[in-house]
């Protein structure tokens, strides 16, 4: 795991938990838009949306990987842009597993509403 400290939690949004957090999301944060296609990061009540969740995030992993935050200086339009072409083209990049990873005990305590 990047996160070996387990600062953060995950949350499926088709949980019950995620779909509250949706829900509520949705209403107040006009970026999150109407899908769910995208990552979302929450801390102290607020929420990060697509390029902004992913710096965020970085910046509590710890090197190489928190280097990536020199790249939030690039303006959030040219981000965002870029997160969907990385999203979108996924698979190509990082490759598809036939089969899904089961969580280990540990892991599976990080998750919201598991």
């Amino acid at each position: 795991s990047r996160d070996s400290q387990a600062r953060l939690s995950f949350c499926s949004v088709q949980s019950s938990q995620g779909q509250a957090i949706w829900a509520l999301l949705e209403n107040t944060v006009p970026s999150v838009g109407a899908t769910v296609d995208t990552m979302i990061y929450i801390r102290k009540g607020k929420a990060f949306v697509r390029s902004e969740a992913f710096f965020q995030i970085v910046k509590l992993l710890p090197m190489p990987w928190c280097w990536l935050k020199v790249f939030g200086l690039v303006p959030l339009s040219i981000r965002d842009w870029l997160y969907r072409k990385v999203a979108h083209h996924r698979y190509r990049f990082f490759g598809r597993s036939s089969h899904c990873l089961v969580p280990t005990q540990k892991e599976r305590a990080r998750f919201i509403d598991a």
